[in-house]
């Protein structure tokens, strides 16, 4: 089963749906809350199914972003010019363990979730 059919999965869960799971040519069939499993199962609601598929779509390119940029300070010593004296900034005076400026908390937070995204999804 492929990550965007997971969470597909997961949505529906958090809508109170339960397996048996099938995927049908263009729908997920479930359980729907307070029913009994049918093998067949019922048509998740499209509005769910496509609001998960964009969410899903939106953080892989987020996801995307970040490692970009991961690879990116990977490749490079730091940021010329941002303290305006010439110097260079290392990128590990600006990330969360480096010194007092903590220019990239937030970006280490987003980096850490995409971690958990893909850890997540691929021990599945």
């Amino acid at each position: 089963m492929n990550k965007k059919d997971r969470m597909r999965i997961k949505a529906a869960e958090a809508q109170g749906w339960s397996g048996p799971w099938r995927f049908g040519s263009e729908h997920l069939h479930g359980t729907p809350p307070g029913e009994k499993p049918v093998h067949e199962g019922k048509h998740v609601p499209e509005e769910i199914d496509k609001i998960i598929v964009e969410l899903h779509n939106q953080i892989e390119s987020l996801c995307s972003g970040i490692m970009s940029v991961r690879a990116l300070i990977n490749e490079s010593n730091g940021v010329t010019g941002l303290h305006l004296n010439g110097n260079v900034a290392l990128w590990s005076e600006l990330e969360d363990d480096g010194g007092d400026y903590k220019w990239l908390t937030e970006f280490n937070c987003a980096e850490e979730f995409c971690k958990k995204y893909y850890d997540e999804s691929n021990n599945e």
